[in-house]
C-alpha cells in the first residue's frame, strides 16, 4: 500500500506533523498480515519527493505537492508485488495559541488482480507543541475502502511526534474507526527521513 512521506517541513515553522493517513492504512494491513503470519514481515519501501509551491503568509497556508512510489521490496506475504505510484496535495498553517492546522488530499494507484485501483483519502489535523521537543496532534481522515466496492472508512487519531535533527521524525499514534468498515483500533509507529533537494540543486 502506498505510504507517501511525512508532511513535516512544509512550512518554515513546523516542529511537528501527524503521520500520513495512507501510511496508517499500511500499518493496518501490516497488523492483519502479522496475525496471519507471526514471523517477522516487512512492508514495501517507498521513495518520494516534495515540492513546496509557497510558504505560509499572514492568512495563507503553505501549500505543497508530494509524489511517491511504493516499491515491491516487502515480505512476500505483504508486498503488493508491483510499483504503486501516489501523489498528495498538502497544506499547513500556524494559528493562534500555538496550534497548527494541516490537511491532505491523497491519490494512489494500487495494484489489484482486476487492474489498478484508484485509492483516495482526505485528512484534517490539529497540532500543538509539547515539552522537551515533542509535538502532539489530533486528526480525522476518510479513506477509500481497501478493495473495490468497499465502503469508505472514517477514523480519528491522536499521537505524539519527535523531531530528530532538521530532516527526520519519529511518531507513535492511536486510531479509532467511526464507521462500520475497518478495524476497531490501530496502534502504529513510524520514522520519516527526508533530504532537501535544494541542497543538491544549490551545490551545497
Amino acid at each position: 500500500t502506498p505510504c507517501p512521506p511525512s508532511r513535516r517541513g512544509l512550512a518554515e515553522q513546523r516542529p511537528r506533523q501527524s503521520p500520513d493517513a495512507l501510511r496508517v492504512l499500511s500499518s493496518i494491513l501490516a497488523r492483519h498480515a502479522q496475525a496471519a503470519w507471526p514471523e517477522a514481515i516487512a512492508a514495501d519501501a517507498e521513495v518520494g519527493f516534495k515540492y513546496k509551491f509557497f510558504g505560509q503568509g499572514r492568512y495563507r497556508p503553505a501549500v505543497g505537492l508530494i509524489g511517491a512510489v511504493s516499491t515491491p521490496t516487502g515480505s512476500s506475504q505483504f508486498s503488493a508485488g508491483a510499483w504503486e505510484p501516489g501523489t498528495k496535495l498538502t497544506w499547513a498553517k500556524d494559528v493562534p495559541l500555538g496550534f497548527s492546522l494541516s490537511g491532505n488530499l491523497n491519490w494512489s494507484a494500487l495494484a489489484h488482480k482486476n487492474g489498478r485501483y484508484h485509492y483516495k483519502g482526505i485528512t484534517l489535523s490539529v497540532g500543538h507543541d509539547l515539552p522537551l521537543g515533542f509535538g502532539g496532534y489530533w486528526e480525522v481522515y476518510g479513506l477509500s475502502g481497501p478493495e473495490r466496492g468497499d465502503s469508505r472508512q472514517i477514523m480519528v487519531a491522536t499521537g505524539i511526534t519527535r523531531s530528530v535533527g532538521p530532516h527526520a521524525q519519529w511518531d507513535v499514534s492511536f486510531s479509532q474507526r467511526l464507521t462500520r468498515m475497518g478495524p476497531d483500533r490501530i496502534y502504529s509507529g513510524g520514522f520519516s527521513l527526508r533530504r532537501p533537494l535544494g541542497l543538491v540543486f544549490n551545490g551545497r
